[in-house]
Protein backbone atom coordinates (compact mmCIF):
# COMPACT_ATOMS: atom_id res chain seq x y z
CA UNK A 1 0.00 0.00 0.00
CA UNK A 2 1.43 3.42 -0.93
CA UNK A 3 2.54 5.70 1.90
CA UNK A 4 2.41 9.50 1.77
CA UNK A 5 5.69 11.43 1.49
CA UNK A 6 7.59 8.69 -0.28
CA UNK A 7 10.07 9.66 -2.98
CA UNK A 8 9.15 9.46 -6.67
CA UNK A 9 12.53 8.02 -7.67
CA UNK A 10 14.93 5.82 -5.73
CA UNK A 11 18.28 4.18 -6.30
CA UNK A 12 18.54 0.71 -4.74
CA UNK A 13 22.30 0.06 -4.57
CA UNK A 14 23.26 -3.37 -3.23
CA UNK A 15 26.08 -5.76 -4.01
CA UNK A 16 23.87 -8.74 -3.08
CA UNK A 17 21.10 -9.57 -5.54
CA UNK A 18 18.68 -10.72 -2.83
CA UNK A 19 19.00 -7.48 -0.83
CA UNK A 20 18.64 -5.39 -4.00
CA UNK A 21 15.54 -7.35 -5.07
CA UNK A 22 13.99 -6.96 -1.61
CA UNK A 23 14.61 -3.20 -1.55
CA UNK A 24 13.26 -2.77 -5.09
CA UNK A 25 10.13 -4.77 -4.27
CA UNK A 26 9.47 -2.76 -1.10
CA UNK A 27 10.06 0.56 -2.87
CA UNK A 28 7.68 -0.35 -5.69
CA UNK A 29 5.03 -1.70 -3.31
CA UNK A 30 5.26 1.53 -1.31
CA UNK A 31 4.45 3.56 -4.39
CA UNK A 32 7.85 4.78 -5.57
CA UNK A 33 7.31 5.51 -9.26
CA UNK A 34 10.82 4.82 -10.54
CA UNK A 35 13.17 2.36 -8.83
CA UNK A 36 16.67 2.10 -10.27
CA UNK A 37 18.48 -1.10 -9.25
CA UNK A 38 22.25 -0.94 -9.07
CA UNK A 39 25.17 -2.96 -7.84
CA UNK A 40 27.01 -1.67 -4.80
CA UNK A 41 30.07 0.53 -4.52
CA UNK A 42 31.36 1.94 -7.78
CA UNK A 43 28.30 0.77 -9.75
CA UNK A 44 26.09 2.80 -7.42
CA UNK A 45 28.26 5.89 -7.78
CA UNK A 46 28.03 5.63 -11.58
CA UNK A 47 24.24 5.17 -11.41
CA UNK A 48 23.87 8.23 -9.17
CA UNK A 49 25.81 10.33 -11.69
CA UNK A 50 23.56 9.29 -14.56
CA UNK A 51 20.16 9.31 -12.86
CA UNK A 52 18.62 11.96 -10.62
CA UNK A 53 16.96 10.30 -7.61
CA UNK A 54 15.08 11.45 -4.51
CA UNK A 55 16.50 8.83 -2.13
CA UNK A 56 19.26 6.23 -2.11
CA UNK A 57 18.84 2.91 -0.32
CA UNK A 58 22.05 0.94 0.02
CA UNK A 59 24.06 -1.47 2.10
CA UNK A 60 27.57 -1.04 3.48
CA UNK A 61 29.92 -0.51 0.50
CA UNK A 62 32.58 -2.94 -0.59
CA UNK A 63 35.88 -2.97 1.28
CA UNK A 64 37.67 -0.77 -1.25
CA UNK A 65 35.49 2.27 -0.46
CA UNK A 66 35.08 3.97 2.94
CA UNK A 67 31.45 4.57 3.93
CA UNK A 68 31.90 8.35 4.19
CA UNK A 69 33.50 8.55 0.76
CA UNK A 70 30.75 6.34 -0.65
CA UNK A 71 27.93 8.50 0.78
CA UNK A 72 29.56 11.74 -0.37
CA UNK A 73 30.21 10.34 -3.85
CA UNK A 74 26.59 9.26 -4.17
CA UNK A 75 25.33 12.68 -3.14
CA UNK A 76 27.81 14.77 -5.10
CA UNK A 77 27.34 12.64 -8.19
CA UNK A 78 23.57 12.74 -7.86
CA UNK A 79 22.04 15.48 -9.98
CA UNK A 80 19.43 16.12 -7.26
CA UNK A 81 21.95 17.42 -4.74
CA UNK A 82 23.91 17.01 -1.56
CA UNK A 83 20.84 16.68 0.66
CA UNK A 84 19.66 13.49 -1.00
CA UNK A 85 18.70 11.11 1.81
CA UNK A 86 20.75 7.91 2.08
CA UNK A 87 19.20 4.95 3.93
CA UNK A 88 21.66 2.25 4.96
CA UNK A 89 20.35 -1.32 5.34
CA UNK A 90 22.90 -3.30 7.30
CA UNK A 91 23.40 -6.38 9.41
CA UNK A 92 26.00 -4.46 11.42
CA UNK A 93 24.47 -3.46 14.71
CA UNK A 94 27.50 -2.65 16.86
CA UNK A 95 27.69 0.82 18.39
CA UNK A 96 30.92 1.65 16.50
CA UNK A 97 29.35 0.75 13.13
CA UNK A 98 26.17 2.73 13.83
CA UNK A 99 28.23 5.73 14.94
CA UNK A 100 30.40 5.43 11.82
CA UNK A 101 27.30 5.43 9.63
CA UNK A 102 25.96 8.57 11.27
CA UNK A 103 29.35 10.27 11.03
CA UNK A 104 29.49 9.35 7.34
CA UNK A 105 26.27 11.31 6.77
CA UNK A 106 23.80 8.46 6.40
CA UNK A 107 20.25 9.77 6.89
CA UNK A 108 18.91 6.60 8.50
CA UNK A 109 20.26 3.19 9.48
CA UNK A 110 17.95 0.19 9.34
CA UNK A 111 19.36 -2.98 10.89
CA UNK A 112 18.52 -6.27 9.18
CA UNK A 113 16.44 -8.28 9.32
CA UNK A 114 13.94 -5.60 8.37
CA UNK A 115 10.27 -5.78 7.50
CA UNK A 116 8.84 -4.12 4.45
CA UNK A 117 6.61 -1.98 6.71
CA UNK A 118 9.58 -0.67 8.71
CA UNK A 119 11.54 0.20 5.56
CA UNK A 120 8.53 2.03 4.08
CA UNK A 121 8.06 4.11 7.22
CA UNK A 122 11.78 4.89 7.53
CA UNK A 123 11.81 6.06 3.89
CA UNK A 124 8.81 8.32 4.49
CA UNK A 125 10.53 9.80 7.55
CA UNK A 126 13.82 10.61 5.79
CA UNK A 127 12.02 12.17 2.82
CA UNK A 128 9.85 14.28 5.16
CA UNK A 129 12.94 15.42 7.10
CA UNK A 130 14.79 16.27 3.88
CA UNK A 131 11.78 18.25 2.65
CA UNK A 132 11.63 20.23 5.90
CA UNK A 133 15.34 21.10 5.66
CA UNK A 134 14.89 22.29 2.07
CA UNK A 135 12.18 24.76 3.04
Amino acid sequence: MPIANLPRTALAAFSADSARDFACDVLRAAGVVSVLPSGGGRDAMASAQMNPVDVIVTDWPENDIALGDFVQSLRVGNRVGRDTPVVLLTAREGRADLDAAREAGVSAVVVKPVSAALLKHRLAAVVTNASRRAH
